[in-house]
């Protein structure tokens, strides 16, 4: 599992998208502890898929021939899926 960190936002995305990832497991062997319903397991799928979007805005403007031109296209794409949401 990755652990969520406060000084890195990053990770909530992480985090929760290995949590769906070990879905499976997580129902099979840790269902006392960590039970989710299956509108719970929707909600954070959703979730994650909405958080991927920042999260690709951010691994494109740490690329090293970042342009402002491509500056400017990926910020503006973060903006209009945001709004879209």
């Amino acid at each position: 599992m990755i652990l969520d960190m406060p000084t890195r936002w990053r990770s909530t995305f992480l985090m929760l998208n290995r949590l769906l990832q070990l879905k499976q497991a997580v129902q099979d062997f840790v269902a006392r502890e960590v039970y989710l319903t299956e509108k719970e397991w929707t909600e954070l799928r959703t979730l994650v898929e909405d958080l991927s979007i920042p999260d690709k805005t951010t691994l494109n403007l740490q690329k090293d021939s970042l342009t402002p031109g491509k500056y400017h296209t990926f910020y503006s794409f973060l903006i209009l899926e945001i709004k879209r949401l």
